[in-house]
């Protein structure tokens, strides 16, 4: 168990290694006049599915480089859910990909892997294609094919990269409202995982529900479904409590309603916006960073909210061994997400001429992945990036070395009704 959880380790740190290497290299050579520090900065964007302050701003960038993009984020993506699953398999939770009970090979996992990132990731192109040809950054572009595929891909893998022109906060994308209804769409899929994808859709799973009514869905895929639920509406309760006499002031009801709701849900983790986080309102912004926190890509629930839930049951009898250990799990990746951030803010606080509130939003944002800035000084400098890797790359590390110390065998078969991915 503890050998295989340390291969699984060793080569998630190599593959981030290589991806971020080998994308600097081909961006250095795509983009003739970005210096080292511009093209380190966007190919530990692209892998760790951070947009950051390039987000608006592909579309100025050469074909090659979009493209060069589009493979990093797509490995970041691939190989995000690769290692979910083999740790999984690994600690014997088959069945929560699987409708078998034994651990899969790694093989199988790489085929579930690319099936379940290629179909979604399909879909998300095809409807963006479908819901965006009148744009004009798509009639005025030269491949509207290409267009899809990348804004399909990489929104519904969160990465925060568009090749919109200012996110979309431009005057004819932040309009677009049933455009921004459809990409909420893909993001809220993105955002259910596998396990719950795999729950929802699984033949086999689906008739047996049909045959036994009292059969519900696991327990893992109706934490995703009600949790994402609950606080995606707090989050647009808040953003119209604030924004309502501000920015959403003079929009009509349903243009503020999706107005809230798109930029709301890209709060947890995916980082676009048809409103940017530096003209919210002050008060809006003390909030943000927490909502971040609460649905990233790094942690999701699974750090505040999941960890707490398990941690709180890890003395139940009949708990296997996994479960007991994936709590204790749990409960380090939060702390450590916590004393990564408090530590970021206080020495970006001490040795920059930033506000507290400035330096809080950005460390949270480049931890989880998210992208947001409202100042675009503070995501310029190194910290920020290392932030970003501390998040992509720490929070799976202290995951595994904290399950391999606690886990201990008991031989018992994991209840597929419980799960923490």
């Amino acid at each position: 168990m503890r050998e295989s959880l340390y291969r699984l380790l060793f080569g998630l740190l190599v593959f981030y290694g290589l991806a971020i290497v080998g994308g600097s290299l081909a961006v250095f050579f795509a983009q003739p006049y970005f210096d080292i520090f511009s093209v380190l900065r966007l190919a530990i964007s692209a892998i760790t599915l951070t947009g950051s302050s390039f987000s608006g701003e592909l579309h100025l960038l050469t074909f090659p480089t979009q493209f060069i993009v589009l493979i990093l984020i797509q490995l970041g993506a691939f190989a995000w859910v690769v290692f979910v699953l083999q740790f999984a398999n690994i600690a014997g939770l088959a069945s929560i990909f699987s409708n078998k009970k034994s651990p899969l090979h790694f093989r199988e996992i790489l085929l579930k892997s690319a099936g379940y990132l290629l179909l979604l990731e399909a879909f998300s192109a095809i409807s963006i294609y479908v819901f965006s040809m009148n744009l004009p950054d798509v009639t005025q572009g030269n491949n509207a094919f290409f267009y899809a595929v990348f804004n399909g891909i990489s929104i519904f893998c969160h990465s925060g990269f568009t090749l919109m022109k200012d996110n979309f906060f431009n005057s004819i994308t932040r309009q677009a409202y049933i455009f921004q209804l459809v990409l909420v769409g893909i993001i809220i899929l993105g955002n259910l995982g596998y396990a719950s994808f795999f729950d929802l859709t699984s033949i086999k799973r689906l008739r047996q529900r049909l045959l036994d009514p009292n059969l519900n869905w696991t327990k893992q895929t109706r934490l995703a479904i009600y949790g994402t639920a609950i606080c995606i509406s707090a989050a647009c309760m808040f953003f119209y409590l604030f924004e309502s006499s501000r920015s959403l002031s003079e929009l009509k009801i349903v243009a503020a309603g999706i107005t809230v709701f798109f930029n709301s849900v890209n709060w947890f983790g995916a980082g676009y916006y048809s409103l940017p986080a530096a003209i919210y309102s002050p008060a809006l912004q003390w909030f943000v960073p927490f909502f971040m926190l609460l649905g990233s890509a790094s942690g999701a629930f699974s750090v505040l909210g999941y960890g707490i839930y398990y941690y709180a049951f890890r003395r139940k009898k009949n708990a296997s061994a996994a479960y007991k250990a994936l709590a204790k799990s749990a409960l380090a990746v939060l702390i450590y997400s916590l004393i990564v951030i408090i530590f970021s803010v206080l020495i970006l606080t001490l040795l920059s001429h930033f506000s507290f509130k400035e330096n809080l939003f950005h460390s949270v944002s480049a931890f989880t992945n998210t992208g947001l800035v409202i100042n675009e000084g503070v995501s310029g400098n190194y910290w920020f990036y290392l932030m970003m890797l501390l998040g992509r790359i720490g929070v799976p590390l202290v995951a595994l070395l904290s399950f391999a110390r606690n886990y201990k065998n008991d031989d018992r078969t994991a209840d597929e009704n419980v799960m923490l991915i």
